[in-house]
This record gives C-alpha cells, sequence and structure tokens, in this order.
C-alpha cells in the first residue's frame, strides 16, 4: 500500500470531521482559493519534471475511460438507430427499427 497522505479541503468542517475516510490533512476554507495559495507558496520549491510518470498515469487512465465511453456510446447507437425517413408509394414514413424486431 502506499504512504500517500489523504488531504481534503471543504468550506464545512463537519464535512471533514465526519468524513467516513481517514483524513490526514484537514483544511477548511474555500478549494479554490486554498488550491491557489498552496501552489504560490510551492512555486520554484518543487520540480514539475518529479511528477511526469504520476501525470502519464493519469492521463492514461482518462483516455482509457473516454474509450470505454465512446465504446458503449457506440454499442447504443447500434441497438437503437436514429429514426430514417423512408419513402414508399409517393409518401414519406418514418420508421424506426426495433431492438429483435
Amino acid at each position: 500500500m502506499p504512504s500517500a497522505k489523504i488531504a481534503r479541503i471543504d468550506i464545512d468542517a463537519n464535512e471533514i470531521a465526519t468524513a467516513p475516510r481517514k483524513i490526514d490533512i484537514g483544511i477548511v476554507g474555500d478549494c479554490k482559493m486554498v488550491l491557489n495559495q498552496i501552489l504560490t507558496g510551492m512555486k520554484g520549491k518543487v520540480d514539475p519534471d518529479r511528477f511526469n510518470d504520476w501525470r502519464k498515469r493519469l492521463a492514461d487512465g482518462v483516455a482509457e475511460k473516454l474509450t470505454c465511453a465512446r465504446r458503449q456510446q457506440a454499442d447504443r447507437g447500434r441497438r437503437y438507430p436514429s429514426p430514417a425517413l423512408v419513402r414508399g408509394d409517393q409518401q414519406l414514413h418514418r420508421a424506426r427499427r426495433h431492438p429483435g424486431g
């Protein structure tokens, strides 16, 4: 198990105090403001290249989720195609194929 520390930023101290997970660092405040303060304080003190592998791992995970979501969307499209216009007997009829039909 990694030795990561869990930090939580929340505007509501009760949310931090009653969190179901163990929190090592609880910070009460507006998330955007706190993160900006942290980033300002870290400027020049952290080597961004140190985290290249971690950023790649995160990006790969996001890409995998997007691929899966697109595959599921494509599968839904095959099962439920959009309505098509069909011409017959000089009339236009709206037709829809139904699964198994």
